[in-house]
């Protein structure tokens, strides 16, 4: 239990997810346009990590999952 609440730290997937939750989402509650040339950068990197080929289409999860970690590796390298 965290006896004082201004010593409690959020670890970065709780602060990814709350940045997620804030941009506006498209028709089918995507939150990143994947055709911008740094979130397509950073997809093809995410795709090359995860053994995707890289002109196979994602599924819903792995949207899901690639934005999640798209905005925590953005607050990491600061980009």
């Amino acid at each position: 239990m965290i006896r004082d609440y201004m010593d409690y730290r959020p670890p970065p997937e709780v602060l990814a997810k709350m940045e997620l939750i804030r941009l506006p989402a498209d028709r089918r509650g995507f939150r990143l346009d994947i055709t911008a040339p740094r979130i397509r950068a950073a997809l093809d990197e995410w795709k090359r990590e995860q053994h995707i080929p890289i002109g196979d289409p994602l599924s819903d999860g792995e949207r899901k999952d690639f934005e999640l970690w798209y905005m925590i590796t953005r607050r990491e390298r600061g980009f």
